[in-house]
This record gives C-alpha cells, sequence and structure tokens, in this order.
C-alpha cells in the first residue's frame, strides 16, 4: 500500500529520534501500574503493553485496554503485538548467528552474495553490514509500484526478495555508499542476501536460529490474527477505525518482513531483548559487543545493528529504535550497562499514542544519568 509507505517511515522516525523530555523514577509495581493508568488515560488507544526485562527474560508485564474499538474484550498477557521496525534488531542478531555459524562474514563484499547478479560497481564491493548499518547506499524504501506488486506477486517471499535485489543493486546507489540514510530497502535486500546464502527462507532462518533458541514460539508475519489486538487506523492524528488481520490492509507487504512485518508476544520480545544484554542467551560477547558498535561514533544519530545510539534530553544515552507501520506502535530500549531492558506497545499510532507511550518508557526504563 503505497499510502502506509510514507507513513510507516515517518513513524519509525518519529520515536527513533526522539524521547521523552521528563525523568520518570518508577521502581515498585504500584508505580508501573499507576504510570501504566497514566499512559492509558493519556494514549487513547484501545490497549498498552509493557515489559522490562533482564539478561533472564522478562522482569515485569502489564496490560490495559481492549482488543478494538468495535471489540470490548480485554487484552491478554500473552497477546501478540505488531512491532514493525524493531523487526530490524531480531534481522541483524540473525546476521550475527550466521556469522557465528561461519555461513557468512559480516564485512563480506555483496558481490559475494550475489555471484550470480550484475550488481552496479558502486555497489559490488559494499560489505553486507552496511545494509544492517543504513549505509548501503541504497534508498529508504521500495517504490509505490513495488509496493503494489508485492501485494499482487504469486511469487514465494524469498523470490520476490530475490528479485527486487536484482533490481535495486543494478542501479547506481541513492547516495555514496558509508554515509548514513535509513534504509527499510536495506534490511530487506539484507534479507535477500541471507536467503541466497542459505537456500531458506528468511522466517524460516528466524525460527531457526534466533526464535526456537530463545523459546520464541508467538512471533509470525503480518499482523497478529485470531485472539489478538487490531491494528488501528488513523488520519491527521485522529484515530479511526480497526484494521481487520485478514485485510490486506492491516499490514505492509510481508516481503518487507526483515525490515519490519513480525508480530510477537511481550514475553516472547523479553527474550530477544535477554539476548542483547551482557550475560545474555544465544550470542557470545563478541558479537554482543558488534551488535553495538557504530561505524562513526560521533554521528549526529550512531546506528549500530537494529539499534540507534541516542541522547535523552534529561539523562545519559540509551540503545533505543521504534517501529511503526501506523496501524501499531512500539518503542524498545536497552540499556547494556545497567542489564536492563523494556518494550512499550499499543495498537494505534497516532501522536498522543507515541507520546505516552515514550512517557510509560521512561517510568519502566528511566534514562542513565548524564
Amino acid at each position: 500500500m503505497a499510502e502506509r509507505r510514507s507513513g510507516w517511515w515517518a513513524g519509525v522516525l518519529l520515536a527513533l529520534f526522539g524521547l521523552g523530555g521528563t525523568a520518570a523514577t518508577a521502581q515498585t509495581d504500584d508505580d508501573l501500574e499507576h504510570a501504566m493508568i497514566r499512559a492509558y488515560e493519556a494514549a487513547g488507544a484501545p490497549a498498552l503493553g509493557l515489559v522490562t526485562g533482564d539478561a533472564s527474560g522478562q522482569t515485569a508485564l502489564l496490560v490495559r485496554g481492549r482488543h478494538s474499538t468495535r471489540d470490548a474484550m480485554p487484552v491478554a498477557p500473552d497477546a501478540r503485538w505488531h512491532i514493525g521496525s524493531n523487526a530490524k534488531a531480531m534481522t541483524a542478531t540473525l546476521a550475527l548467528v550466521l556469522a557465528e555459524n561461519g555461513v557468512l562474514a559480516l564485512d563480506d563484499p555483496l558481490t559475494a552474495f550475489f555471484p550470480d547478479l550484475s550488481l552496479h560497481p558502486d555497489l559490488a564491493e559494499v560489505p553486507f553490514a552496511a545494509l544492517l548499518e543504513h549505509r548501503s547506499g541504497l534508498g529508504a524504501n521500495l517504490s509505490p509500484g513495488q509496493m503494489l506488486d508485492a501485494r499482487r506477486s504469486r511469487l514465494s517471499l524469498p523470490e520476490q526478495r530475490a528479485d527486487l535485489a536484482a533490481r535495486w543493486l543494478a542501479r547506481a546507489p541513492a547516495q555514496a555508499p558509508g554515509r548514513f540514510v535509513y534504509s527499510n530497502l536495506g534490511y530487506i535486500i539484507a534479507g535477500a542476501a541471507m536467503e541466497a546464502r542459505t537456500g531458506a527462507d528468511w522466517f524460516d532462518l528466524m525460527q531457526t536460529h534466533v526464535f526456537d533458541p530463545l523459546d520464541i514460539h508467538s512471533a509470525g508475519l503480518g499482523a497478529p490474527a485470531g485472539d489478538a489486538p487490531e491494528g488501528h487506523r488513523s488520519f491527521l492524528g485522529l484515530m479511526l477505525r480497526p484494521e481487520p488481520a485478514e485485510s490486506a490492509e492491516a499490514d505492509n507487504p510481508l516481503v518487507m518482513g526483515p525490515a519490519g512485518t513480525l508480530h510477537l508476544s511481550l514475553t516472547d520480545h523479553a527474550r530477544f531483548l535477554a539476548s542483547h544484554l551482557p550475560g545474555g542467551p544465544l550470542l557470545s560477547e563478541v558479537s554482543r559487543a558488534r551488535l553495538f558498535t557504530t561505524p562513526d561514533p560521533e554521528a549526529e544519530l550512531p546506528y549500530a545493528f537494529g539499534w540507534a545510539r541516542v541522547q535523552h534530553p534529561v539523562g545519559g544515552k540509551v540503545w533505543q529504535h521504534a517501529g511503526s507501520n501506523t496501524l501499531w506502535f512500539s518503542i524498545a530500549r536497552i540499556d547494556p550497562e545497567t542489564g536492563r531492558a523494556a518494550v512499550v506497545v499499543a495498537n494505534a499510532a497516532t501522536a498522543s499514542v507515541e507520546a505516552a507511550l515514550r512517557d510509560l518508557l521512561d517510568a519502566a526504563l528511566p534514562p542513565p544519568p548524564r
């Protein structure tokens, strides 16, 4: 859907670059409960969720609200939520695991992943890692026509991604490789590269190498169906109506999976974040260090593998990312120094939702001192 392309991009940037302006100090279950009540009342979304965790997994879990504006069913603690571009850290984690297993090398050039394609000379030697750091030279998104084609395509998702790789990598880069430009397209091509190297579907690779080892069983593609909250469409800051998961308009085309069409439960999201904390499962400390290494630490927004290092207005620096397909909103924060992480989610994506989620995130995981 072409119109969601710009909205999704704008939603991601709003929360990726922006942080809350007040420091909260919630320390107890009662504090978190009160913070959730305040956030829910301020957001105006049908439902909000929060999970905090450490290297062992979940430490606190709160949900509030109902499935949708037309469904009074209360949201369950094990509900599945769409996480948008917070899937990028998962795709990056898959790449690190495959690198640990000797399947690929992060610094291998793109031509090593696509030996049968005619890559543009300015892209052929770009390292694979640059796709995950948004420094490949590729543009931000698929074209509107390619978004529409993806919805209509009868090809498998790996076949679609392979076709996109052939098209985009043959073109001149949109900007000089090495320059930071946030790129959903780059993550789609990263998924295609891992599929080309392994012969397996990106989601199957995620399941085998990331989700199963972390005991994550709720992850899936697209808007969560069945007994799950529904995302809500909005226009000019006003929440309009729920979008059933069965609708083609409930999410971006699934070919964009490596960039952000995943859903999962809050408990499982905490299990994933545990792998990014010191002493956590799955990743070696060497890979974890690479995960949080930015090519340009002095950049205005240092970006590593699926995480941005951001300065909080009233505190120190944290790693943060956000995701939205304009029907859902999710913000994740991780602080390796304290060994804590948190995720906040909502099934709507308005300015009031974003502001409320930021405040809730600050209450759950206050920014460190300057």
